[in-house]
């Protein structure tokens, strides 16, 4: 009897380690100035056969967008983009919104703002592309995700760059460099970091 408990509690731990290796959560806080302007939740996720990357953010001083939901879904096998939805709400209604679905090389667009819209198939990317948008903390973690730290140095990504109002989106490439190592005190431990531009 003793062992089957201990069997029990055994699964129980295994079951509960797994379900925390498959997903895990960041906050920010948003920063102009040196001001608080929002907060950002980030959750990552990872499936059997995806690995997704999921963002609210909370920027009340903002006019039109005061919440903005993304998503970004990644093949689990060669990490290659499925797709990608943005989200925007300014006072309860959906103010805009972007959807990108990718398939073998190509990507479908539709864009939506106000009570117009865009769309557009076939547009051609590069292999092993994601989502790219300055402003958005969830599309810097799929490029660190890919980063070689062992390697450091400049290293190229390819990037679907979201573009603005109801444009497609436009391919190109990004560079991340490793400047300096960095080392901070977290709960009393010295923890290295790396500063990337």
């Amino acid at each position: 009897a003793l062992t089957v408990i201990a069997m029990v509690l055994l699964l129980i731990f295994a079951f509960l380690y797994f379900e925390k290796e498959k997903h895990q959560s960041y906050f920010f806080t948003v920063e102009e100035n040196g001001i608080k302007t929002g907060y950002v939740k980030v959750d990552y996720y990872k499936t059997e056969d995806h690995i997704i990357y999921k963002a609210t953010s909370m920027l009340p001083f903002e006019i039109s967008n005061k919440i903005i939901h993304e998503k970004i879904v990644f093949s689990k096998k060669n990490f290659s983009l499925v797709n990608f939805i943005q989200e925007k709400k300014g006072f309860g209604a959906l103010s805009e919104a972007v959807y990108i679905k990718a398939k073998k090389g190509v990507l479908d667009f539709l864009a939506k703002k106000d009570s117009k819209f865009s769309a557009i198939s076939g547009i051609q990317h590069a292999s092993g592309a994601t989502i790219f948008n300055e402003k958005s903390i969830l599309s810097y973690m799929p490029l660190i995700d890919k980063y070689n730290f062992d390697l450091g140095g400049a290293q190229s990504f390819n990037i679907i760059y979201q573009a603005v109002d109801l444009l497609p989106p436009a391919t190109g490439k990004i560079v991340f460099k490793s400047i300096r190592d960095e080392y901070i005190m977290v709960a009393n431990k010295k923890i290295k970091t790396e500063h990337l531009i």
